[in-house]
């Protein structure tokens, strides 16, 4: 059949199916939606040009049941739904406010539900709230969202309402249009146009459709919240199952990790249980692994990408954590040992700054002297922690990130080999700084 059929015109064939689907229960959901359409134009014209008000009930209900069972395409959903609210509105149903979603857009205007909830909001001169300003701008015609704001609309609604009330703390006001809502019931067939009374239905409201000024901002700030939004919905388009876990929550906006949508605060406050009053802890990294969901596999070894989020993550709430391979030292190992402590920043520094270096040199050589005994002592290692404090040229995300570096090594000392490669491109100054560091751990207990 064609796009608008009519009775009179479809194939004898078409005829008899029509009128044995209709005269049953009308319910095979395989029937062919150009028959469904048939019906449904004539229950348009009993409802809006005879307007016989003791079969409006009637005729929703149907219309509704039609929808449960044949809104599965996209045109019929469409206009079954406009339908529902036209009718609605002349028949004095009850107002609800309309809720947020991707397929919002309707045709070629915005859907009368939000003409009317955003007009009573315009004539009672209320500022927009992000709901409101969202609602609005999903709703026009020429709004088309990106897959990021699709596949992550929960995301998606937060983070507008985060950056809507960054941008906007006391709403948006927008002016009230002299323009006023009117309806124009334009039916599915194609066959008659009607104007709804607005004013016996809902009153005189200013109609939003007439409001343009506001608009550029609303469209660029969703274009950026989806933007924003790109790198997580990839990775849920290759892994729709890693929702809520730590690889996915590394990728959402800092605004969002912890917000009910992303799950990253139950993350954070697993790894807070870990510090209790404390502000420096050690771990087992097998332990922060499970806690982060993370699977080692068979070979035991965390993947370099993974020690990279792991510590990005964890900077993000002004934690640092050592070994952090990003300033030099070796990967996470699963069977080894790893150090949080609080810091502003995660104690972000730049690794490669030639003062860090050489006091990092110093600090694993003394490590390794004082381990040369086969123990490290309470007064070994503070003197390693004296000679960080004392060195030039640091400033204090450096000294802290060392101290807890050299913690670390203490725990799991690292190749002798390792280390000396290290200090063969150092100056002869550095390697003499190098020399007092190691003795004095060697002699800070006593014993040489």
């Amino acid at each position: 059949m064609p796009y608008w059929p009519s009775y009179q015109s479809i194939s004898p064939v078409a005829r008899r199916t029509y009128l044995s689907w209709l005269s049953g229960d009308r319910s095979d959901p395989l029937i062919g939606i150009g028959y469904v359409f048939l019906y449904f134009y004539g229950i348009e014209r009993r409802m809006f040009l005879d307007r016989t008000r003791e079969e409006a009930p009637l005729l929703i209900a149907e219309v509704r049941r039609l929808l449960d069972i044949y809104g599965h395409n996209g045109s019929f959903r469409g206009y079954a739904s406009k339908f529902l609210d036209a009718a609605g509105l002349i028949n004095g149903a009850e107002f609800i406010k309309p809720r947020l979603g991707p397929d919002l857009r309707s045709g070629y205007e915005i859907p009368i539900p939000v003409r009317v909830y955003l007009g009573r909001k315009l004539a009672a001169k209320e500022t927009f709230d992000a709901y409101d300003a969202l609602l609005w701008v999903l709703s026009l015609p020429d709004s088309y969202l990106r897959t990021p704001a699709t596949r992550c609309f929960e995301e998606l609604v937060e983070l507008w309402r985060i950056r809507f009330r960054s941008r906007h703390p006391n709403g948006l006001k927008v002016n009230v249009p002299k323009t006023r809502l009117k309806l124009e019931y334009r039916a599915a067939s194609g066959g008659f146009n009607c104007s709804i009374d607005m004013t016996d239905a809902v009153g005189p409201l200013p109609d939003i459709a007439a409001i343009s000024a506001p608009l550029d901002g609303l469209r660029d700030m969703l274009n950026a919240c989806t933007e924003e939004l790109a790198p997580y919905s990839r990775l849920l388009g290759r892994n729709p199952d890693a929702k809520g876990k730590f690889e996915a929550i590394c990728l959402l906006p800092q605004d969002l990790i912890d917000s009910p949508a992303a799950g990253g605060g139950l993350l954070l406050a697993a790894i807070e249980r870990f510090f209790g009053d404390r502000r420096v802890v050690g771990i087992p990294v097998s332990r922060l692994a499970q806690t982060l969901s993370l699977d080692v596999g068979t070979t035991g070894k965390i993947s370099t990408g993974h020690c990279n989020q792991i510590a990005t993550f964890l900077e993000r709430f002004d934690i640092a954590i050592e070994p952090d391979r990003r300033y030099g030292s070796r990967n996470l190992q699963a069977d080894g040992q790893a150090v949080l402590f609080k810091a502003p920043g995660g104690a972000k520094i730049d690794s490669e700054a030639p003062a860090f270096l050489a006091a990092r040199a110093r600090v694993d050589i003394a490590i390794l002297a004082a381990a040369s005994d086969g123990k490290i002592d309470v007064a070994k290692f503070d003197a390693v922690k004296a000679e960080i404090r004392a060195m030039d040229g640091l400033v204090s995300s450096e000294r802290a990130r060392l101290i807890v570096y050299a913690n670390t090594m203490i725990r799991d000392t690292p190749s002798q080999q390792a280390i000396l490669n290290k200090i063969k491109k150092l100056a002869h100054s550095e390697k003499e700084g190098i020399i007092r560091s190691a003795t004095a751990a060697i002699l800070a207990d006593g014993h040489v």
